[in-house]
């Protein structure tokens, strides 16, 4: 991997891009919209479900566990269900228990021996103490969305990794697969940028990235020479 400085750490995006977050979604909402006779796909229901959530992250803060459960009942009133709130917390519940990619746990441990690796991730802390250990433990340091008490793209986080670190910016190489919420921001503190592109999609217009990979294996291949 080239670079102007040495990369010391790795930061990272997790639910997208280390922990496989639609499928573990999608495991309690195709059986729940089936018992509610909602015929919609996936995509569809993403589509609906991902501007809800985004909208109330850039609201008030509240914590990742009532933003899912609200962002669910939302989603599913949209589309002509009745949801409860015992079934929306139980929806919230869930993410502790979503699985990671096939690639991710042997590629972060292959990092784990080279860099300092770190989420900085939207979400709880006691989600990603979950989806931590069904990584392996990974990380040397934790950096959530409840810690700074913003959700990404603001750069709060992002100044309380570089806080928690305590590494300069440009020896630390943010990893995350959702360019509006990483991107951006990671730039923006001066930390180097790759996008996790697991679909072979285009980056749009108005985004950048120093680095693109399709797979933590990628991502490996370039950084992890020769191990």
């Amino acid at each position: 991997m080239k670079r102007s400085r040495p990369t010391r750490a790795i930061t990272f995006d997790v639910y997208g891009t280390l922990i496989d977050w639609e499928s573990g979604m999608w495991e309690f909402i195709e059986p729940f919209l089936r018992k509610q006779h909602i015929r919609t796909g996936r995509k569809k229901f993403l589509s609906i479900w991902e501007p809800i959530q985004w909208d109330l992250n850039h609201g008030p803060y509240k914590r990742y566990r009532r933003i899912l459960a609200e962002s669910f009942r939302t989603t599913v009133d949209e589309l002509g269900g009745e949801c409860t709130v015992k079934e929306a917390e139980a929806f919230a519940d869930g993410m502790g228990s979503w699985k990671p990619f096939a690639d991710t746990v042997q590629s972060l441990k292959k990092l784990k021996n080279l860099y300092v690796l770190a989420p900085i991730t939207n979400t709880d802390d006691a989600f990603i103490e979950a989806s931590s250990a069904l990584m392996g433990n990974p990380f040397h340091q934790i950096i959530t969305a409840q810690q700074a008490r913003a959700y990404k793209p603001n750069v709060k986080p992002f100044h309380l990794a570089l806080k928690k670190l305590d590494i300069p910016a440009d020896e630390i190489l943010h990893v995350g697969f959702g360019y509006r919420y990483d991107l951006g921001p990671a730039a923006e503190v001066g930390m180097k940028t790759a996008w996790l592109n697991r679909s072979t999609e285009k980056l749009p217009r108005g985004f950048q990235a120093d680095f693109q990979f399709d797979s933590m294996d990628h991502l490996v291949r370039m950084a992890c020479k020769p191990c």
